[in-house]
């Protein structure tokens, strides 16, 4: 419950910034893409069965649109990546996860045109389990932080982003499916 007190107190505190400040709205489009690691790359799952993840992530991408009010925005973000996976019953397959995140975001300028930022995000994270016996589903709460630095140019930036991402959807048999991780984004930002 601490982590949602704490989302539910950063979403105030950026309101009371939102109604203090002149407004002056800036909105960006973000796609991103980039590396993610699972935290936990083996995980068991019911019968005793014994899942390996691969240890890199494929299909990763985001994409984010963000409003705001001079230096502090809100968003959303849609994140996805995919782990292969081997078992230890000679069986293998893949894991696709999906997230929706409403995030908020503090921006520091550091030079006219270079901008270091941090951030938290709230959502929900769904995940396609498949393997040889087919596929199941689930979804669950999911939290991030991030960081880092855009370089805008007008109405483009080049944008760069840390991220520490973590959910455990439980799926349709009652396993949970850790696809927590760290991800390193680079991609554009289109502003207008």
């Amino acid at each position: 419950m601490k982590p949602l007190m704490s989302v539910f107190l950063l979403i105030v505190m950026t309101a009371m910034t939102f109604l203090s400040h002149p407004v002056q709205a800036d909105s960006a489009l973000i796609v991103k893409t980039g590396s993610f690691k699972l935290s936990d790359d083996t995980q068991g799952i019911s019968g005793g069965i014994s899942l390996m993840f691969d240890e890199d992530a494929s299909s990763v991408f985001a994409i984010e649109y963000e409003w705001g009010i001079d230096k502090v925005v809100v968003g959303a973000e849609l994140l996805g990546y995919s782990h292969d996976w081997d078992s230890s019953v000679a069986t293998s397959g893949d894991n696709d996860t999906l997230a929706i995140m409403f995030n908020v975001k503090r921006y520091f300028e550091i030079r006219k045109s270079i901008l270091f930022y941090i951030g938290g995000g709230i959502g929900i994270a769904s995940v396609d389990f498949d393997g040889p016996g087919g596929s199941t589903e689930g979804d669950d709460l999911a939290l991030q932080v991030m960081a880092g630095v855009t370089v805008r140019a007008k109405k483009v930036g080049l944008y760069t982003e840390v991220k520490s991402f973590s959910s455990e959807p439980e799926d349709d048999f009652g396993d949970d499916i850790d696809v927590s991780g760290t991800g390193l984004f680079g991609g554009i930002s289109f502003h207008f």
